[in-house]
């Protein structure tokens, strides 16, 4: 579990993900916050 935190707080906190003309970073980010309230429970 502690190796894959970095990498999925990553997708939460980095300034740019993917192509920059494509808007669907927010459902990554989306994604991640359940994946990560996921873990917590």
């Amino acid at each position: 579990l502690h190796q894959l935190m970095p990498s999925i707080i990553t997708c939460l906190v980095a300034r740019r993900l993917g192509n920059k003309f494509a808007d669907n970073h927010w459902e990554l980010r989306d994604f991640t916050a359940n994946m990560v309230a996921s873990i917590c429970k």
